[in-house]
């Protein structure tokens, strides 16, 4: 969900024939994995391949600007 002034957005227009872009390098060896959001929001289903510790980057388009938002997630094994 991406907030703005703590107001969520939800007039986001394609970039690049989609709502969102996301890619994820894997800590260590930079395993990369790019995923489209879903086509009606920006919501993302990906299959990470191994556990570790993965660098995300968040592309979309906003207020006529391309923004890019970074976070971490760390991926642990099913249980």
């Amino acid at each position: 969900m991406i907030r703005r002034n703590g107001r969520i957005v939800d007039d986001l227009p394609d970039y690049l024939g989609a709502r969102g872009h996301l890619v994820a390098l894997r800590d260590g060896d930079l395993a990369y994995l790019h995923v489209h959001a879903d086509e009606d929001r920006l919501a993302f289903e990906a299959d990470f391949p191994t556990v570790g510790a993965y660098r995300l980057f968040l592309q979309f388009r906003h207020g006529g600007e391309v923004r890019t938002a970074e976070f971490t997630v760390e991926v642990e094994e099913d249980r």
